[in-house]
Order: structure tokens, then sequence, then C-alpha cells
């Protein structure tokens, strides 16, 4: 089972719209277009810069990236907030799911095309199309797509071959997920699971506490859940 605590006053992350666990810290971006960086152990906020107008935030390496909605492409330095734009034009509008590995973002569209794209140049390749996607992960070399209707796909991000990865729509319930240090973590019926990634095993790891989880997100050696009405709460895996 797992412990979770109240990491925030009530309602102190009520605005904020998506993001991303990087080495310890959390990185958030608010409707008001301010970047965010929060101690993962201490809760402490600080504000990096603004001007952002993003969809979607993700982390590789030593950096996070930024899909604006527009569909133009940041790379942010997370130490400074300082950003950089990659390729032309606003290619990456019709993104739907993305995250990022070894110098490389995947991206499905809502076309139903996942692609690749070089964080150094910006270029991107097709590498398949047909998937109706909700959530999307890289991690330890392959990228994980869970598609609309539960089912969870294991992709190699060099030929784009894919393999179906337990049953279908296993998570056909899924209401929030991440994947975190080699465990997919969701929450269905309010009750959080988590999925060993290298066997398929899965342990069901507490009761119906996480109904109003909206975002989920990992940092360091803990979860963290931000709640429907703008709490933030750290959870614990013992």
């Amino acid at each position: 089972m797992v412990s979770w605590k109240q990491w925030s006053e009530p309602g102190e992350w009520r605005a904020t719209i998506t993001g991303v666990g990087h080495k310890g810290r959390l990185y958030t971006i608010e409707r008001d277009g301010s970047l965010y960086k929060t101690g993962a152990r201490s809760g402490r906020s600080e504000k990096l810069d603004g001007g952002y107008d993003t969809k979607f935030l993700v982390s590789d390496g030593d950096i996070l990236v930024a899909i604006e909605k527009s569909g133009a492409l940041y790379t942010i330095d997370p130490a400074t907030g300082d950003w950089q734009r990659l390729g032309e034009g606003n290619e990456w509008g019709n993104t739907v799911a993305a995250d990022a590995m070894g110098g490389s973002l995947f991206t499905v569209e809502s076309s139903g095309t996942l692609y690749h794209t070089d964080l150094e140049t910006g270029e991107w390749e097709e590498l398949g199309d047909g998937f109706d996607t909700r959530y999307l992960w890289a991690w330890a070399g392959y990228v994980y797509i869970l598609e609309n209707d539960g089912t969870l796909y294991k992709v190699d991000p060099d030929s784009g071959e894919y393999e179906q990865f337990g049953d279908s729509g296993a998570y056909a319930t899924t209401t929030a997920a991440t994947i975190h240090d080699g465990t997919l973590y969701t929450i269905e019926d309010g009750k959080l699971g988590a999925t060993d990634i290298d066997d398929g095993a899965f342990e069901e790891l507490s009761g119906p506490e996480y109904g109003n989880t909206r975002h989920l997100f990992g940092a360091g050696d803990a979860l963290y859940s931000i709640e429907t009405d703008g709490t933030l709460y750290k959870i614990d895996l013992d």
C-alpha cells in the first residue's frame, strides 16, 4: 500500500494546466503562462519565467521540452527558464500526446500518426499510423502508447513496430496515469494501481481515495497528484 499527504495549501495549484517531474523537481505551467519549479522534497516553489502558452511539457536528459498551443516547439533550460525554438512554423499543433527520451521527442497527432522529432535539429519523421491515443510515455528505449479504448502498446522507436502489452482494454477506466521508474501507475475507479513494465504484473495499491485526481506525475522517489480542487498531494511509494 501507499500513503499520501497534502503537499500544498488547498487549491494552490488550481491554475496548473500541465507539468512534469524532472530530477527531483516538479515543473508546471499555469494558465497565465508562468513556469514554476517546485522542490519535490521541500514543496517550495519558484517562478522561472512567463509568456508560455503550453499544451505539453515533457523532460529529457538536461532539458525540458514544450509544445505550445500554437504548435511551436521549444526546449527549456530547467535552471533558468530560458527557452529556444526548434523547427519552423507550427508543425506540432495537432499533437494529442507526447514524451521524450534520448534526444528524441515522440508525438501522436489527432490523425493517429506517430512521429519522432530530433531535439537538436527539429527535424521529424513518421514512425507509424492508426493510433487513437490518450497517453504516451517514453521509457527505457521504448515508447508506450495507451489508447482511448484502454489498450496499451509497446512501440520500437526505431522501426515503429509495436506489440500489445497486456489485455485489450485493460486500462479502459483509467482517469490518470504516468510511468515512473519502470512502473506504470494508473488510477481506475479512484484506486491507484501499479503495472511492472518488464513483466506486466499488476498490483492494486490503494482504496478509492484518488477519484478526484486530475494530474499524476512522478519525481524523485514519489508520485504527485493534483486534485480537481487544485490541491497538490505527495504519494509516498512505500
